[in-house]
């Protein structure tokens, strides 16, 4: 008997040290932020239209000018573009029949959270988020004469906006660029040329 009795409780012993020591749980959380890519397109392209030289052996040039703010400037923050027109420099100005110029107009959309962590209390609207790379100056090519050579100017910082369609979680902006156009002497037809626009999150 008192073996039997000494065995039962070694037998006790050896089941509580499996259930304490051997073997354990837990759990952890598991998460994830999905982040809308970054966009930017191109909406309008930028023409002067048709421009007439009063003398084909001498230089001329004619800008694209913002009207109401300045470029690089803090302006019209209320959703609206700002307008522009057309100013001779010299030795040229508008042909009698030519087309309604336009400036380049982009739509750039972007993660409304990556937005709101950005400067100035939040608001995104300074676009601190992003890095907008534009080329500053082009040259344009074509007809005959030499090429014309045109420096970039744009209405940054954007503009926000509301698309038709507009996804939530999404911010959506939209800015403009214009610039001035140098004009070598005999240089007829029409040019051509690209402006390279990249954006990527900060």
């Amino acid at each position: 008997m008192g073996n039997y009795m000494a065995f039962a409780i070694a037998v006790g012993v050896t089941g509580s040290l499996f259930a304490d020591g051997n073997s354990a749980t837990t759990s952890a959380s598991a998460g994830v932020r999905i982040v809308a890519p970054v966009k930017i397109t191109a909406i309008q392209h930028l023409n002067f239209g048709s421009i007439v030289v009063d003398d084909i052996k001498k230089s001329s040039s004619i800008t694209m000018a913002f009207n109401g703010f300045a470029p690089g400037v803090v302006g019209n923050l209320s959703g609206n573009l700002a307008t522009t027109e057309l100013r001779a420099l010299g030795n040229c100005t508008l042909y009698r029949k030519s087309p309604a110029h336009t400036p380049a107009l982009f739509h750039l959309q972007k993660d409304a959270w990556v937005a709101s962590t950005s400067n100035f209390g939040g608001s995104g609207i300074f676009d601190t988020d992003v890095t907008v790379v534009i080329d500053g100056s082009v040259t344009l090519s074509g007809g005959t004469g030499g090429p014309v050579s045109l420096t970039v100017a744009t209405d940054l910082p954007s503009d926000p906006f509301t698309p038709a369609g507009a996804s939530p979680g999404l911010v959506y902006r939209r800015f403009q660029l214009a610039g001035t156009l140098y004009i070598p002497p005999e240089s007829l037809g029409t040019k051509t040329g690209t402006i390279n626009v990249s954006v990527s999150y900060n």
